[in-house]
């Protein structure tokens, strides 16, 4: 069951892609009327809550289980694989070093 688990967290966090290149685009419209330094904390807020409800919805309907500890690995799995997806795009795709 816990390969399952962090399998099918893999895909979870692969389908996120979607919301926050959305995310990125409508911080983009009310960004000018905002400022960036207020749209950058709503988008942050706002990419979060999708995280979270699309989290317990899967969690919910999936019928998959586990102890506290194991969501807690999926957690630093999913903060590894973000940091590292930020850290190589930024390196290959925009070119900074």
């Amino acid at each position: 069951m816990v390969p399952k688990l962090y399998l099918y967290s893999f895909g979870l966090w692969l389908l996120f892609i979607i919301p926050a290149i959305l995310n990125g685009i409508s911080r983009g419209l009310y960004a000018p009327y905002t400022g960036e330094l207020l749209a950058h904390p709503i988008s942050s807020v706002i990419f979060s809550a999708v995280i979270f409800t699309v989290t317990y919805i899967f969690l919910k309907y999936s019928g998959i289980s586990g102890k506290s500890v194991q969501f807690i690995y999926v957690g630093l799995m999913w903060l590894c694989l973000t940091i590292c997806f930020e850290f190589l795009f930024g390196h290959f795709v925009i070119g900074h070093s």
